[in-house]
């Protein structure tokens, strides 16, 4: 046992003494401090801009066609989640939109005893109303052709 153990630390020896020293190369430093310095420059600019490449294109810069789209889109989602509250409650419906965890700026949405009604305003002029007897796959093959035929 005390020849093994002699051995290996021969071994572990002879492995160090002829190690080669780790070397670095001179530019190596300046090369990882450009990056860094152009990766600070790159995310300080996308930050301050809010370029759209970054953070996707803010709903006010959308053209009117393709903001409904994505409108009756979440129309369609809020829908999908209200029926399944209802459905998983034995036909009660909810209250407010906050009890299944939506929130869209500019819907409201209004209960009458076992019906609901979904509101959602583009702009001041156009609102889309879905209402809990209709369809909600229209609605969805509503959304899905205006993404479709709007969006790049």
């Amino acid at each position: 046992m005390v020849r093994d153990v002699v051995e290996h630390a021969a071994r572990v020896t002879r492995a160090v003494q002829l190690a080669k020293p780790m070397e670095s190369y001179r530019a190596r430093p300046m090369l990882l401090a450009l990056a860094a310095v152009a990766s600070l420059i790159v995310a300080t600019y996308a930050y301050v801009a809010r370029a759209p490449w970054v953070f996707g294109p803010s709903p006010h810069h959308l053209q009117p066609a393709a903001r409904e789209g994505h409108v009756r889109y979440a129309m369609f989602l809020t829908v999908a989640r209200v029926l399944t509250f209802r459905d998983s409650t034995g036909n009660a419906l909810p209250r407010t939109l906050a009890q299944v965890g939506e929130s869209w700026p500019g819907m409201s949405y209004h209960v009458q005893q076992d019906t609901f009604e979904l509101r959602a305003h583009i702009d001041s002029s156009k609102a889309i109303v879905y209402r809990s007897t209709q369809d909600p796959a229209e609605l969805a093959a509503s959304a899905t052709s205006f993404l479709r035929d709007r969006l790049p």
